[in-house]
């Protein structure tokens, strides 16, 4: 009886364990545009906002940090007068221009900041 007893408990503890254990990190689709969109010339910097591009951020593609939707290209202005880099690429997706984006690039423009 307590060979049978100390069987079911070993079950029931491996049935408690997680069944997948192996962790994988999201990365872009087969075919993905972003895949070399995302790539930026060496001493190059970029940064990211809403989309699957804001994956770049744990890639090794140099991609800094974020911003909210529509604001992408928005925080150069802001830090260009206090860097020696004189460029950045600001990654921003179709949905976002057409919805709000294309007010940070205006932005940046009339700031005479290149983004």
């Amino acid at each position: 009886m307590k060979e049978r007893l100390a069987f079911l408990d070993a079950k029931e503890k491996a049935q408690a364990r997680p069944r997948v254990t192996a962790v994988r990190t999201p990365y872009f689709c087969s075919g993905c545009p972003h895949n070399t969109s995302t790539r930026v010339p060496e001493g190059s910097r970029a940064t990211a906002g809403i989309g699957c591009h804001f994956m770049a951020l744990w890639m090794d593609r140099s991609t800094s940090t974020f911003t909210h939707m529509g604001g992408e290209g928005a925080p150069w202005i802001g830090q260009a007068p206090f860097c020696k880099t004189q460029h950045i690429f600001a990654n921003i997706g179709d949905g976002t221009y057409f919805h709000s984006g294309y007010l940070a690039i205006r932005a940046a423009v009339a700031a005479q900041r290149d983004a």
